[in-house]
């Protein structure tokens, strides 16, 4: 008889931890952290690239690429300032398994490379889309290989209210031929 007391206790006082321990896991699951809902880096838009992917180029050539914003707000305004056009990679060899592995970057941007925006300053309504066309022509004795650019926007605001993501770079890779498509 007291074999049995003494196992109905262990096994009750199992029950209780272990009920203790659900209780909590389900408490602290249900508990939000406080400043996690009200984040300074909520997106604030959605943007695409067209075309997508990789870019073929060729020396001599000027390509277009339609950057393309959408609001995901139903009710206020955001404003988003395109900066500029860098070039952060470069290799002379073309892999496109291999992207990006091989950075030997040492020379001007502005010299095999022109661009310009349609627009550096895209406004978008509420839940409405806006586009700006990225122009870049690429100088006859450019290098033959792969680049990666980053398109840099600026301090992106929503009903004047500026947000933090001024350091926010799209990417754009490119990989350039010669015209006899030779690399």
């Amino acid at each position: 008889m007291r074999r049995t007391i003494k196992i109905l206790a262990v096994v009750l006082m199992a029950i209780a931890i272990v009920s203790l321990g659900y209780i909590t896991h389900l408490y602290v699951l249900k508990t939000e952290p406080p400043s996690a809902i009200s984040s300074p880096l909520q997106p604030l838009y959605n943007w695409s690239i067209s075309p997508e992917g990789i870019i073929n180029a060729t020396q001599g050539t000027t390509k277009e690429i339609t950057l393309t914003f959408t609001s995901i707000f139903d009710n206020q305004q955001t404003s988003i300032p395109i900066q500029n056009l860098t070039l952060t990679y470069y290799s002379s060899h073309i892999d496109y398994s291999n992207w990006g592995t091989n950075n030997s970057l040492n020379f001007p941007q502005e010299k095999y490379f022109n661009y310009t925006f349609s627009q550096t300053q895209l406004m978008l309504q509420p839940l409405a889309s806006n586009s700006t066309i990225l122009t870049i022509t690429i100088a006859n004795d450019a290098p033959v290989g792969e680049y990666t650019f980053n398109i840099n926007l600026g301090n992106v605001t929503a009903n004047s209210e500026s947000q933090i993501n001024s350091a926010l770079a799209l990417q754009l890779a490119m990989a350039v031929t010669n015209p006899s498509g030779s690399t």
